[in-house]
C-alpha cells in the first residue's frame, strides 16, 4: 500500500501529471534586440536527493553556438498552492527565502504581472548585482496548478545602467496541489551571461546559491524561517 505522506509518492504524482517539460528545444525566448534561442538541451544530472527536495542540472545550447547551464528543484511541500504563490509573489517576504539577496523592490503591478528589482549581495570575488524582472501568474487548472514565468525585464526603470548585466534571465514555477494541504513545485532557471571567472570558481558559488535558495523556500513555505 502507498504512503500517501511519502515524498517520493508526491513526487511521482506530480511527474506523472506535469510531464517534466520545461522548455522544448528550438524554444524562443528572445527580448527586445537580444535573439535567444534554445537549439539543443543536455540531459539533466542529479545533483541532490533529498527526502524532500530534488535539485538537477542541464546544459542548454542557445543559438547553436553558446553553452549555458540550467537548473531545476524539484520539491514536495507541506503547504497549499495559494500559500506557495502567495509566498513567491510577495517581494516584502523574498530576502526571508532569496539566498545573497538584500532587499526586494516593487516596481510595478497590473493584474496578475508583477516587476521586482532584487539587490544581490555577491561573495567575493564576484560583484554585487541587480536584477530587474518581470512575474507573471498563469493558472492553469483552477485551483490546483499554477505557472509563475519570470523573466529579466528593464522596462520599469529609468537608469538602467549596472542592471541585467549579466545577461538575460530565465525562470519558470510549476505549482500542483496535491489535495490534503501538499504540493510539488519546481523551479527552473538560467541566464544567458558568459561566466565573468572560471567555471570552477564560479559555479560552486552559483550552485550554493541555487540550493541554499531552495532549500530556505521550502522552509518558509512550510512556516518556518
Amino acid at each position: 500500500m502507498i504512503n500517501i505522506m511519502s515524498s517520493k509518492y508526491w513526487l511521482i504524482t506530480a511527474l506523472v501529471f506535469l510531464g517534466i517539460s520545461p522548455a522544448p528545444v528550438h524554444s524562443d525566448l528572445s527580448e527586445g534586440s537580444e535573439s535567444i534561442v534554445i537549439t539543443s538541451e543536455g540531459q539533466w544530472e542529479k545533483l541532490w536527493d533529498g527526502p524532500k527536495l530534488m535539485v538537477w542540472q542541464r546544459w542548454l545550447t542557445l543559438n547553436h553556438q553558446r553553452d549555458v547551464r540550467q537548473r531545476k528543484c524539484q520539491m514536495a511541500l507541506k503547504a497549499s498552492l495559494d500559500e506557495v504563490v502567495s509566498l513567491i509573489s510577495d517581494h516584502r517576504r523574498a530576502t526571508r527565502w532569496m539566498s545573497m539577496v538584500d532587499t526586494v523592490e516593487l516596481l510595478g503591478r497590473s493584474g496578475n504581472t508583477w516587476y521586482t528589482l532584487a539587490h544581490y549581495n555577491m561573495p567575493w570575488p564576484l560583484r554585487n548585482k541587480l536584477l530587474a524582472s518581470r512575474l507573471k501568474l498563469k493558472t492553469l487548472i483552477e485551483g490546483h496548478m499554477a505557472v509563475v514565468e519570470v523573466q529579466s525585464d528593464n522596462s520599469r526603470l529609468k537608469n538602467c545602467d549596472n542592471v541585467n548585466d549579466f545577461g538575460s534571465f530565465h525562470g519558470k514555477w510549476v505549482i500542483i496541489d496535491l489535495g490534503n494541504e501538499l504540493c510539488f513545485a519546481e523551479f527552473t532557471a538560467f541566464s544567458t551571461s558568459t561566466p565573468l571567472f572560471p567555471r570552477w570558481l564560479q559555479d560552486p558559488v552559483v550552485d550554493r546559491a541555487f540550493m541554499n535558495t531552495m532549500q530556505q523556500f521550502s522552509k518558509v513555505v512550510q512556516g518556518g524561517g
